[in-house]
C-alpha cells in the first residue's frame, strides 16, 4: 500500500493542556547548544508538538535550579505547556533548522517526568545597591531595584 492509516484514541484529559515535566538526555553526536526558551518539536508516540521549554537541574529536592543552556552530555528536566501524556512516555527533541527547508537535527531523548505545576524552579540573581542604614545585623539597601 502506498499510504498507511493509524486510528489511535487519546485517553482521558489528553485532549487538555498542562505543565509537562520532561527528563530529557542530551545525546552524544549532538554538539550544538539549545537555550531556553528556543523552540524545539518533542515527538511524544504517534503525537507531536512544538514548544519552548524552560530548563532546570534534575535532583531530588523540592526546588531546582534555572539552568540557560542545555549543553552537550547534560541531563536536565524541561518545563513547558503542551498537551497531557501519561507518564512514563518515551519523547525524542528535535531542534528545527529554518534555513535548510525545515531540517530537523535530534538533540535529547529520554520520558516524562510528570505532569506537574507546582514544580519550583529557582533563578539566581545578583542584587547590588548602596548600603543607607547599618545597624548591628540589620541594614536598609538603597538603589536595588532599577
Amino acid at each position: 500500500p502506498a499510504h498507511l492509516l493509524f486510528v489511535t484514541c487519546l485517553l482521558p484529559n489528553e485532549q487538555y493542556l498542562s505543565v509537562l515535566n520532561i527528563v530529557l538526555n542530551r545525546t552524544n553526536d549532538s554538539e550544538i547548544i539549545v537555550k531556553s526558551k528556543e523552540r524545539l518539536i518533542f515527538h511524544v508516540g504517534f503525537r507531536h508538538f512544538s514548544s519552548s521549554p524552560i530548563y532546570s537541574q534534575h535532583s531530588n529536592s523540592d526546588k531546582h535550579k534555572f539552568e540557560r543552556l542545555f549543553r552537550s552530555r547534560q541531563t536536565l528536566v524541561a518545563t513547558c505547556f503542551d498537551p497531557i501524556t501519561y507518564p512514563p512516555a518515551s519523547i525524542l527533541a528535535f531542534k528545527q533548522f529554518p534555513d535548510d527547508k525545515g531540517r530537523q537535527e535530534l538533540v535529547a531523548t529520554d520520558s516524562l517526568l510528570s505532569v506537574n505545576h507546582d514544580r519550583i524552579i529557582l533563578k539566581r540573581l545578583l542584587l547590588s545597591g548602596h548600603p543607607f542604614k547599618i545597624h548591628k545585623r540589620l541594614s536598609v539597601t538603597r538603589y536595588m531595584f532599577f
